[in-house]
């Protein structure tokens, strides 16, 4: 993850925010505090910004950052009462994990300090993908308690347990086979990988090997001929943001930052998803996922397995909307329709129509329909079972 060196004693490089609407760069009090005390414990600063007193635009910059794969963000300023006070609005329903313990002791520390004004604080922090953030007062006073005596000693280590992979959760009955796939080259004429790491929402930072790099072209992959197919165009070093539904999708989000390559998808109707490669996005054998908005979570497609050459909803579709007829889609992926036509298409593979119907899903291969449980269950079961197979 980027600016976190865990040999180089816990040293983290930290994006540090100021909500404010009245401040402006050269007069960030608050901010200059927060990189000082950083800097005095061995961390860095790697950028520092004023944003308005706004929710969407403290999100925003706050969701660009850790798309970026940074390590923490220290937001200063907007956790008061006052009606402008909405860093905690703003940042709170990013956190797939909170940190509880971050504001109570903030305001413990703080009684000890001001007396009973500390209660009026709404100090906060949690983990957005696999970023820290903190969101502090803005006062200089405040900043310095909250850096020296909570965010400093502890940033190495917390960071460093964001960074931990851990591995995805075995399939029931899976039986798992360890196979080393040979590196190939895109397509000849196709836009060259980056060679030095591809950034994610939740900070996937990965180094191509040299030797990748220079390989031999191989021959076509499911997903890239499906691609070609559809006359899409791969933006490599872009990202899209997760849809609003799947931010809140812990084990989702948790599954697709371990995606060693991520990229922009756009067909050639202006249409974007974001490409998740596993292990890679650069072999022809790797598991490649696009995701992009709909209804009711998200789309969702495993390129490497959809390989009927047919175009969902439109001659250069994905995946289909509501309004798409589960029946007419059904025919075109396994040739039948299922017993009930109710219902809305919720994903599809070359040879599955996954269908939601009265808040659950249920796949359909053309003989038997299975009950997958509801939207969030089958949308975490479909992306680990297609991010492997």
């Amino acid at each position: 993850m980027s600016g976190h060196h865990h040999g180089d004693a816990g040293r983290v490089e930290v994006h540090v925010l100021v909500a404010s609407s009245t401040r402006g760069p050269g007069d960030d009090g608050s901010g200059v505090v927060v990189g000082e005390r950083l800097a005095a414990a061995g961390h860095t600063v790697g950028s520092r910004e004023v944003v308005d007193d706004d929710v969407q635009q403290l999100r925003e910059h706050v969701k660009r950052l850790v798309a970026r794969g940074v390590a923490a963000i220290v937001i200063t300023g907007g956790t008061g009462l006052s009606p402008r006070d909405v860093t905690p609005e703003a940042v709170e329903p990013l956190f797939s994990r909170r940190l509880e313990g971050f504001g109570e002791l903030f305001r413990s520390l703080s009684f000890a300090e001001i007396g009973p004004d500390a209660m009026l604080s709404r100090a906060t922090a949690g983990v957005v993908g696999r970023t820290a953030v903190f969101a502090i007062p803005g006062s200089p006073a405040a900043c310095v308690l909250a850096v020296d005596r909570l965010i400093a000693p502890t940033l190495g280590h917390l960071v460093g347990q964001l960074e931990k992979p851990e591995p995805p959760p075995r399939m029931p009955g899976e039986v798992t086979e360890e196979v080393e796939l040979e590196p190939v080259a895109p397509n000849p004429g196709a836009e060259q990988p980056p060679s030095a790491r591809t950034i994610g929402r939740a900070g996937v930072a990965v180094k191509h090997k040299e030797e990748d790099a220079k390989a031999p072209v191989g021959e076509e992959g499911p997903w890239q001929r499906r691609i070609r197919e559809l006359g899409g165009t791969i933006h490599r070093g872009e990202h899209e943001p997760f849809p609003e539904e799947v931010e809140r999708l812990a084990p989702l989000v948790d599954l697709l930052v371990t995606a060693g390559d991520v990229a922009v998808l756009e067909l050639s109707h202006g249409r974007r998803y974001s490409l998740w490669g596993f292990p890679d996005l650069r072999r022809s054998g790797s598991k490649v996922l696009a995701l992009g908005p709909g209804w009711p979570l998200c789309e969702l497609v495993p390129l490497h397995r959809t390989g009927t050459g047919v175009s969902i909803d439109g001659p250069t579709g994905l995946v289909t909307g509501r309004s798409a007829s589960v029946a007419a889609t059904a025919e075109l992926l396994v040739g039948r329709a299922p017993p009930s036509p109710e219902g809305a298409v919720f994903a599809v593979t070359g040879d599955t129509l996954f269908v939601e119907r009265d808040g659950k899903v249920y796949s359909w291969d053309g003989h038997k329909e299975h009950a997958l449980g509801t939207p969030k269950q089958a949308l975490a079961s479909l992306a680990l079972e297609w991010s492997r197979r």
